[in-house]
């Protein structure tokens, strides 16, 4: 079982520039599939890594997968695409970039803010996130985005 509700607060309270992309977005913008994860995008400057590694210490973050011999560091951050974690609040996934988006500077001025367990995040804006889906185009993402794109003609 995930809390997100303390890991984005301490996100907060440390300043990490990030955008919350995938799933959790998704349901942010009102897709209905669940989620088991929380996917991350941040800016890999060295003082939001550093930031961000100290907004996470206190969750306890550790390798979901490889030999286990990864250790959660700056220059682990700044050289890997994506860093996939377990957490005592859940899994998170530290992307470097999103398919079909780029990095972080590239959409985080377009990103929605929304007031998740009463602090502000960053989500990823729901055009943006279908034109993510529809690049990575793997069966979970299609599936996802037909929902997306409902949801977006409905809002007009």
């Amino acid at each position: 079982m995930s809390t997100y509700d303390a890991l984005l607060k301490s996100l907060h309270s440390h300043g990490v520039a990030y955008v919350v992309v995938g799933g959790m977005a998704a349901v942010s913008h009102g897709a209905s599939t669940p989620t088991f994860d929380l996917d991350l995008c941040y800016d890999r400057t060295i003082d939001n890594v550093d930031n961000l590694l100290s907004a996470l210490a206190p969750f306890n973050p550790a390798a979901r997968r490889g030999g286990g011999g990864e250790v959660l560091d700056e220059g682990w951050l700044l050289s890997e695409l994506a860093a996939l974690l377990t957490t005592t609040a859940g899994d998170v996934d530290l992307l470097a970039a999103i398919t079909g988006l780029g990095r972080y500077s590239q959409f985080a001025e377009r990103a929605d803010t929304h007031i998740l367990f009463g602090v502000p995040v960053k989500i990823l804006s729901l055009d943006d996130l279908i034109v993510s889906k529809r690049a990575a185009g793997r069966p979970k993402d299609i599936a996802m985005l037909h929902e997306l794109v409902e949801i977006a003609h409905l809002r007009g």
